[in-house]
């Protein structure tokens, strides 16, 4: 078993109720409010010498107790929903202006952030040391105890691992957030894009936009050289194909619909705390029509997936 398979093992379950109640003892402060986190997770003093500790043993570092590491982890989510939800806009905006086909490699970027937005809200987050990828997981199953009233509580710890690639990779990028869904429950997700998130075939995600990159003779739409936005591009409907690889569109449903799944997960969070509130109000100051023409009526049709 490669090291990364031994990796992605270690992400166990997890629940987002349980998450949720978890991170309310690790609310980060954001100073401007929208700003991401200054140097990212190498800033957090400590961390990049655990990863490098993970790399020379080539085993996980478990049980560590780092000071804002779940904090940082946490912002980094933040960030990475409002990067998602610009680039999202920016991608809807080609699309009904006639760019259709290339709006598809902005809406996989957008996807991109969101995943990686999701997979901070679980807990999970990737960064470099010594030029090699490390995972942390903030939530790792450590050990079940007993309380005073007898009921077993699980503990939960922050473990890091190395991840064996030289950078992070898109693909390892889909295997970790997928690894994730199929260990976590997320009950306020629609059950019908939880289930094709988990399952679809981990080459789908990016096959479209490597196509539009690398590919001489691949264009989507008749759009190369006149405007055209195709009936009900990125809608959703009632189609139980959405995420089927065969959509034309299927990039841009990729990109509405994580970035929607993981706006929900910030905004369910923010019911338990008012401390985000400048944050959550930057994500509702973003979703207008003017900046999602798509993304509007696309929250709407998912909640038909339920």
């Amino acid at each position: 078993m490669s090291i990364f398979d031994r990796s992605l093992k270690s992400v166990l379950k997890r629940d987002w109720v349980d998450l949720r109640s978890r991170w309310l003892s690790h609310i980060p402060e954001i100073q401007p409010e929208g700003s991401g986190l200054a140097g990212g997770l190498n800033s957090i003093q400590g961390l990049e010498d655990l990863g490098s500790q993970a790399l020379s043993a080539g085993e996980p570092v478990d049980r560590v107790d780092l000071p804002g590491v779940r904090e940082a982890v946490l912002h980094e989510g933040i960030f990475f929903l409002h990067k998602a939800l610009h680039v999202i806009g920016v991608a809807e905006t080609a699309a009904v202006n006639g760019m259709a086909t290339w709006s598809l490699g902005i809406a996989y970027q957008a996807s991109v952030f969101s995943a990686r937005a999701v997979l901070c809200f679980l807990g999970i987050d990737i960064f470099e040391a010594n030029n090699k990828t490390i995972m942390i997981d903030c939530w790792t199953l450590g050990s079940i105890k007993k309380g005073a009233r007898g009921v077993k509580e699980e503990l939960r710890t922050v473990s890091v691992r190395n991840l064996g690639h030289d950078r992070p990779d898109h693909r390892a990028l889909w295997r970790i957030l997928q690894r994730a869904l199929r260990v976590a429950r997320i009950d306020l997700w629609p059950e019908l894009a939880f289930s094709k998130l988990r399952n679809i075939d981990e080459g789908i995600f990016a096959r479209q936009r490597n196509a539009l990159h690398y590919r001489s003779d691949f264009w989507v739409y008749e759009d190369l050289h006149s405007s055209l936005c195709p009936l009900n591009f990125g809608d959703l409907g009632q189609h139980k194909d959405v995420l089927a690889g065969e959509r034309k569109d299927f990039s841009m449903t990729l990109g509405l619909l994580l970035a929607n799944l993981a706006a929900e997960l910030m905004r369910d969070l923010c019911l338990s705390t008012n401390r985000l509130n400048r944050e959550l109000a930057l994500v509702d100051q973003c979703l207008v029509e003017g900046r999602h023409p798509l993304l509007m009526d696309f929250r709407e049709s998912a909640a038909l997936l339920g």
